[in-house]
């Protein structure tokens, strides 16, 4: 049987992947939105809706922010 993953695929993957970043970046933002839940007003949540929409979009924008940088810079300084 072949293998249907071209050579440098796996690669991409590997820097793609990260879940000890994954982790820390939705411990991050769960903190947040539960402290602004109780009280803290940083982030406007009012709601139980507010709440996840800004956790899910905290977690997603840090995660492709920081791979889409951490990729970038391996790129041009690698070198």
């Amino acid at each position: 049987m072949s293998d249907s993953t071209p050579p440098g695929r796996a690669d991409i993957v590997d820097e793609l992947v990260d879940p000890r970043l994954f982790l820390f970046v939705v411990t991050i933002a769960a903190v947040s939105v539960i402290a602004d839940l109780l009280g803290v007003g940083v982030l406007g949540v009012e709601t139980l809706e507010g709440a996840m929409a800004t956790f899910l979009v905290m977690t997603v924008g840090s995660y492709v922010g920081v791979v889409a940088i951490d990729l970038l810079w391996r790129r041009v300084f690698a070198r």
